[in-house]
């Protein structure tokens, strides 16, 4: 038999190949199945790229593809779906969250995608929650939804929760709803929106607030003479059954409207403009 010879180059090229595609077997893999970790197909140090089962927890530090279990954990990046029936915990995360049972939390540092959690257990304050500190997209949950304190924290795209309380304390861009509870946020543009609920924006809010009560910037209680150097206020409309603002310039509909200074116009049963010669006014006050 007669060797075929071959030139250097491609063999070469195809031994380098092989290396690289063994290296990488090494540190990854297509499937994983967890009991508890450690107990696991492979170990926690593994990516996955493909499909993981964890019955019920698993953690792992990278996965590309589906996450399906009880619990779910990445310690760095997740690019793809995550659902689970208790928790889906990720770092970096570039698609979904799921969740779905008694107690249900997602979390992620960063998200870019979308947080879904539907807990049916009001007695812990985390049930049906969705924790983000940079929120790129959306967060819909039961009871809450949350972009941390931290002083980068930020959201843009939207919060929608049924009970409990939509929470922003970065720069927020789009749209908080909650049907009985509380929207928050530092400050925002958009809209805030909840027919039995406060909406709070702590130091100012561009857009419009629909609600009980209304809030944009410092608050102070409304009465004559009280401080007139608050921060913040409303670039826009508020309509509720009570509406505060710092500053106002733009429209304030309601019940009760209070303001410390205006620049726009309240339109109630009882309106108040800290900053005016007659400061509290019914039916219609303007001032531009």
């Amino acid at each position: 038999m007669k060797w075929i010879k071959m030139h250097p180059l491609p063999v070469t090229i195809l031994v380098v190949l092989t290396a690289v595609f063994l290296a990488g077997c090494r540190t990854s893999t297509p499937l994983q199945v967890a009991l508890y970790d450690p107990v696991q197909l492979v170990d926690r140090n593994h990516d996955v790229n493909g499909v993981r089962l964890n019955l019920p927890y698993g953690r792992n530090r990278n996965l590309r593809g589906l996450d399906v279990g009880v619990f779910n954990r990445v310690d760095n990046q997740v690019v793809g779906i995550q659902a689970s029936l208790l928790s889906c915990v990720a770092e970096d995360l570039t698609g979904m969250q799921v969740s779905a049972g008694v107690v249900t939390v997602n979390y992620a540092e960063r998200v870019r995608g979308a947080q879904i959690s539907f807990g049916v257990n009001p007695a812990f304050w985390t049930s049906g929650a969705n924790i983000g500190n940079e929120v790129s997209g959306f967060q819909i949950a039961t009871f809450g939804n949350f972009v941390s304190t931290n002083a980068n924290s930020r959201l843009t795209g939207g919060q929608i929760a049924l009970l409990g309380v939509n929470q922003s304390w970065g720069d927020s861009k789009g749209f908080q709803c909650v049907f009985f509870g509380g929207n928050m946020a530092k400050r925002m543009t958009g809209i805030q929106f909840g027919p039995m609920v406060i909406n709070a924006a702590r130091d100012h809010f561009a857009g419009l607030q629909i609600g009980a009560m209304n809030q944009a910037g410092e608050w102070h209680w409304p009465r004559c003479g009280c401080r007139k150097d608050a921060i913040g206020g409303i670039d826009g409309i508020q309509i509720g059954m009570f509406n505060y603002a710092a500053e106002v310039k733009g429209v304030q509909v309601g019940l009760i409207n209070h303001c410390l200074r205006l620049s726009g116009v309240q339109i109630g049963a009882i309106n108040i403009s800290s900053d005016h010669k007659w400061p509290c006014i019914p039916l219609i006050n303007a001032r531009f």
